[in-house]
């Protein structure tokens, strides 16, 4: 598998959404939301979410006009057959109250 790192400053607020009693996540830069039921998996569900969009953006051939847009750099290149690609995109987090979450998602 490629690992393919990008040099990035993504924020991440999450809070716990007192309805669904799930921790819920929100990166307003790239319109990414997350839920899960654990605090400890949150993290995981972020990166996921991150890799996932990264490697779509990959497949429609967008991905250096994203980095580009955002002022990111990677470091690597996707192989150049078809093949597993993992993104490392790294992130801060800072927990809100829920009405301070956009689109009040809480």
């Amino acid at each position: 598998m490629t690992v393919i790192n990008v040099q990035a400053n993504v924020q991440w607020n999450y809070c716990l959404d007192p309805k669904s009693k799930h921790w819920v996540a929100v990166c307003e830069v790239l319109g990414l939301v997350v839920s899960e039921e654990r605090f400890e998996t949150l993290s995981v569900a972020m990166n996921n979410a991150l890799d996932v969009l990264f490697r779509e953006l990959m497949a429609e051939g967008e991905l250096d006009a994203f980095l580009k847009k955002h002022g990111w750099k990677k470091e690597g290149e996707p192989p150049k057959k078809s093949g597993r690609v993992h993104f490392e995109i790294p992130f801060n987090t800072r927990q809100v109250r829920p009405s301070e979450l956009s689109a009040g998602v809480c």
